[in-house]
């Protein structure tokens, strides 16, 4: 039996099966180049241009991770606006980037835009306030001479 356009029940039912298979692969293809799954060695920055984009990496000491980001994501998101290239954090998917104190920014776009967004994270890197915190043991009975004897007796 021929259905439209004189194709057979074969041929429709192959129709049927590899259109969608085709769309879904070329899904998954442009999915994986966005998501961006390249492997970069871990030491320095690293740079990698493949077609028009340019993907940087920059390691980044902890402490200033919060300072790149910024409250709800504001200084990464004026970044990203200013420039167009795609900032972001690269997951932590093991513990030893605690350890070693330092996390790593991936940015990625066209040259130009890379490396005004890499001028800007670097500036921000040299702003953030140098955070230190000093801790005092202090023996119990002057607790209450420190933060009042009101304050110390609703501790209790």
């Amino acid at each position: 039996m021929k259905y439209r356009m004189g194709l057979t029940n074969r041929q429709v039912a192959a129709l049927v099966v590899t259109v969608p298979l085709s769309a879904f692969f070329l899904y998954l293809l442009f999915k994986k180049q966005e998501e961006d799954d390249d492997y970069f060695p871990e030491n320095g920055n690293k740079s990698v241009a493949s077609g028009q984009q340019t993907i940087v990496e920059i390691k980044v000491p902890s402490r200033c991770a919060a300072a790149i980001i910024g409250r709800d994501g504001s200084n990464i998101k004026k970044i990203q606006a200013d420039t167009g290239a795609k900032v972001n954090f690269q997951d932590r998917e093991n513990k030893s980037e605690e350890s070693t104190g330092y996390r790593v920014v991936k940015i990625r776009g066209k040259v130009e835009n890379v490396m005004l967004a890499e001028r800007l994270v670097r500036k921000c890197i040299e702003s953030a306030p140098v955070i230190n915190t000093v801790e005092i043991i202090i023996p119990q009975h002057y607790i209450g001479r420190i933060i009042g004897r009101l304050l110390f007796l609703s501790y209790l």
